[in-house]
């Protein structure tokens, strides 16, 4: 499986690595873990944490070490994953 980015997800994960700094560092870790393990098994329940059926996308919770939530909203697309959305889970 590969997965592919929408252009703001990919513009999100940019801007974070960007701010090289180490709470950002550590999130970015922490976000490519839950990457990786979506590209190794898109069907795993750990990255299948919740459904939005509503727009047919899934969303996996990444822990900020400042406690922030943070998401990652992805679809299936064939044998592919397409990544919508990376960022802190509070829209407001």
């Amino acid at each position: 499986m590969a997965l592919q980015f929408s252009p703001a997800a990919d513009e999100a994960l940019d801007r974070l690595y960007a701010q090289d700094e180490p709470v950002a560092m550590a999130l970015c870790n922490r976000l490519e873990a839950w990457l990786d393990l979506l590209e190794q098994d898109s069907g795993s329940s750990r990255v299948r944490q919740r459904r939005f059926a509503s727009v047919g996308l899934w969303a996996i919770t990444v822990q900020e070490r400042l406690g922030t939530d943070w998401l990652i909203l992805w679809e299936p697309a064939g044998s592919d994953a397409v990544i919508r959305y990376i960022g802190p889970a509070s829209f407001t």
